[in-house]
């Protein structure tokens, strides 16, 4: 499920009227500003307790708590007077919950539970720097004006496709570690590799494929891995693993195509100085965790095989049967694109959506306060 589809409908519309919509996220945040300093003035809002999950239809005595502060960022509105707020999950709280989740770029649970609390939690304070931080950047995002564009919002792990101020795919996105950053920048995606081998980065090779091959000599061919030195493959087991000097390593490692590699079927290429791209994954099962930083900064796909449909449908008038019989084949294809398509990777934790609704995202690298 997309979890962020309207959070991020501003974005449809950002690269198409440029300065414009740059002016509007930077009035809307500012007018949010105003708001949320006369918060700050009335007290802000009070740190709430819960000592278990909560789900519709419970009794709990810090429910009265949750009602009162979703009051106070009108996501709940309530005509009772506190002291006639009762204790109970009710199923306009469940909304109101889904609807908080929802803009600070959670799963749409519905469940009260530690992370939610979390949020609820951050101080007036806190939000009132987040959006002052993003106020900035939106201030220094330089673009140019493309009809069809990718963008990814690292904070929030979220990439869309654009269209002709329409949003063609949605997905959510695996981003780096906070040790191994997803970079931020613009270029252009000028190829896509179908069944594409995977050459291990130094900096992955050194920190987690070479530990792993001292532990276990069988793991390269385990894993359909060979080794070079220049261009001739090398028997793995004629190398003394226990001897090898990390940081001054002779070979190169390759993964084949295959079901375990790491870049599933399908690469996405645009050249950079940080040599990131996009990418397939066979590990499915983590987009469905949020924050999803679970890579070494190259940006892995949930729908990758859609967006490489749709891209050479566009450049090239591919069906997608044609795309299919390329994976299919298993053969590793290198596709060119005749028009390179612009791709921005951007760092937002604060912003505010077509329907006026004030946005946030963690702070996964910690940039709000560098």
């Amino acid at each position: 499920m997309f979890y962020h589809l309207i959070s991020f409908c501003i974005f449809l519309f950002i690269f198409q009227q440029n300065f414009t919509e740059k002016e509007f996220q930077e009035k809307q945040l500012l007018n949010y500003l105003e708001k949320y300093q006369q918060l700050k003035k009335e007290g802000g809002w009070e740190h709430i307790k819960i000592g278990k999950t909560l789900q519709i239809g419970e009794v709990d005595q810090s429910i009265k708590k949750i009602k009162l502060r979703l009051t106070i960022t009108n996501e709940l509105k309530l005509k009772l007077k506190p002291k006639n707020i009762n204790d109970t999950f009710d199923l306009n709280l469940q909304k109101a919950i889904k609807f908080f989740q929802k803009s600070h770029s959670m799963p749409e649970t519905g469940i009260i539970d530690t992370k939610t609390i979390r949020a609820l939690n951050v101080p007036v304070e806190k939000r009132i720097h987040q959006i002052e931080i993003n106020l900035k950047r939106w201030e220094q995002f330089n673009t140019e004006t493309e009809k069809s564009f990718i963008f990814i919002n690292i904070a929030a792990g979220t990439l869309h496709a654009i269209s002709n101020q329409s949003s063609a795919i949605e997905m959510n996105v695996i981003v780096g570690k906070p040790d191994r950053k997803t970079p931020e920048l613009s270029a252009e995606i000028n190829e896509i590799e179908f069944n594409p081998y995977w050459i291990i980065p130094p900096g992955i090779l050194r920190k987690d494929i070479l530990p792993k091959i001292k532990v276990n000599p069988f793991y390269i061919t385990n894993n359909d891995m060979e080794v070079f030195i220049g261009q001739q493959t090398v028997n793995p087991f004629s190398i003394s693993w226990d001897k090898i000097n990390e940081y001054d390593f002779p070979y190169k490692i390759i993964q084949n195509p295959g079901p375990e590699n790491p870049l599933g079927v399908v690469k996405f290429i645009f050249p950079n100085k940080h040599l990131v791209y996009m990418h397939d994954t066979p590990s499915k099962q983590l987009f469905n965790f949020f924050p999803r930083t679970f890579s070494s900064g190259c940006v892995r796909l949930s729908k990758a095989t859609e967006l490489s449909k749709y891209i050479l449908k566009v450049d090239k008038n591919w069906s997608n049967n044609t795309v299919d019989s390329l994976i299919w084949c298993g053969k590793t294809t290198r596709v060119r694109l005749n028009n390179p398509i612009k791709i921005y990777i951007a760092y937002f934790t604060s912003w505010v959506n077509h329907e006026g609704v004030l946005n946030f995202a963690p702070d996964i690298y910690q940039k709000d306060y560098e």
